[in-house]
């Protein structure tokens, strides 16, 4: 009995010693698992003090130089003082002119990166920087460049100032004007819209008004480079055959013009053609005389003399 009962108390304490040494494993994992997310938490800690220790020194410099820009910017000198007895109640000073600076220049639109509308948003950019920042430094007109910035050419240019504000690295396209509208133009400027409007420059025929037909002739040629006989020729050829037909009878030598002299000749034309519908509306269009050369008729030859000399008339 009592050896039967010393059997059952050795299993039952090899059952506890088991059961301790598997808790004692358990105990080595989780200590283990402990010290490994305290060094993890460590090693985080010691990173994102370094990113914004580097952070708040980029951000000081940036300050430092904003200030120092501010420091050196020459003031205008203080006008000196009006002469004794110019300016006084009874004798008030002349009225001063108007300045440029008075003058109210139109913003650029915002700018969403759509490759249409790349060159009006740089043509409006670059005639408000003259009128109003002519001035200001290369890294100001970038800046007030990129302000006006949304959408995707938002994403396009934010990594640079990243890389400028954050990394304190230099990065030319936001330092150089010139090299800011170099790689803006090599990203959204169309490269074969050179090509596209030459092939529609090409096929262009007056089929609307003149002034339409001349506003399309224009915006294609103006970046062709072609001279300016080719433009007046292909103007000419392109016109409607009535307004051809008025230039020839007011002897209108349109060979001997220029391209600008026949663009505004046409539109005389039409403004006149225009004018006199409005105010005769049940009046027949105007109908061109016949030339000179048409007017001339010639006096019929024998028919024995026409035939030596190869002519016949109808």
């Amino acid at each position: 009995m009592v050896a039967q009962n010393m059997i059952i108390l050795k299993k039952e304490f090899s059952q506890l010693q088991g059961a301790y040494e598997a808790q004692g494993d358990q105990l080595a994992l989780l200590r283990a698992e402990l010290e490994e997310h305290r060094d993890q938490s460590q090693n985080q800690h010691i990173f994102y003090s370094n990113q914004i220790q580097g952070a708040a020194a980029s951000i000081q410099a940036v300050q430092d130089q904003l200030n120092h820009m501010s420091t050196n910017r020459p003031t205008a000198p203080p006008p000196p003082p009006p002469p004794t007895g110019t300016a006084t109640a009874t004798n008030p000073p002349p009225a001063s002119t108007t300045s440029s600076s008075d003058l109210k220049f139109a913003k650029p639109n915002k700018f969403n990166g759509k490759k249409e509308d790349a060159l009006n948003f740089i043509i409006a950019c670059q005639a408000y920087i003259r009128a109003k920042g002519a001035n200001r430094s290369h890294e100001e007109k970038i800046l007030w460049v990129t302000s006006y910035f949304e959408g995707a050419a938002e994403d396009w240019v934010r990594p640079y100032k990243e890389r400028k504000v954050f990394r304190g690295e230099a990065v030319p396209i936001l330092e150089d004007i010139d090299t800011f509208w170099a790689e803006f133009t090599k990203h959204y400027v169309d490269t074969n819209r050179d090509e596209k409007y030459r092939q529609k420059w090409n096929n262009l025929r007056q089929k609307g008004s003149v002034q339409e037909y001349t506003r399309e002739f224009q915006q294609y040629s103006v970046s062709l480079g072609y001279s300016d006989k080719t433009l007046r020729d292909k103007y000419y050829d392109g016109l409607q055959n009535n307004i051809k037909d008025i230039m020839l009878s007011t002897m209108f030598q349109w060979r001997r013009a220029t391209a600008q002299q026949v663009y505004d000749k046409a539109e005389e034309i039409a403004n006149h053609i225009e004018s006199t519908r409005l105010s005769n509306p049940s009046a027949p269009l105007p109908v061109p005389p016949l030339p000179l050369c048409q007017l001339l008729l010639p006096i019929p030859l024998p028919l024995a003399l026409a035939s030596t000399l190869g002519t016949t008339f109808i």
